[in-house]
């Protein structure tokens, strides 16, 4: 998610907009040196529990070993982590 926003009500709106758009259960918005944000259905966390932000960390660093893979702007899709999580124990 780019761009600027006004608050974070501003912020909130706009990143549940894209979690609807684009049909997920949940979205994390790294945000810099302010940490990161979950978005679900029913609640918008600042930091994830430690126990939600290591598993949120486990699947970014998933995300990002397949990215570097790739040239350019890239996306991972979702059949592209689950099989990279599935390779791991």
């Amino acid at each position: 998610m780019a761009g600027r926003w006004t608050d974070e009500a501003d912020f909130s709106r706009r990143a549940q907009k894209l979690r609807e758009s684009l049909a997920l259960d949940a979205l994390i918005v790294t945000r810099s040196e302010d940490g990161m944000s979950l978005f679900t259905a029913t609640q918008a966390v600042r930091e994830p529990t430690r126990a939600d932000l290591h598993a949120a960390m486990r699947v970014a660093n998933h995300a990002a070993g397949i990215v570097v893979g790739k040239l350019g702007t890239a996306v991972v899709h979702p059949e592209e982590l689950a099989e990279s999580l599935a390779t791991v124990s």
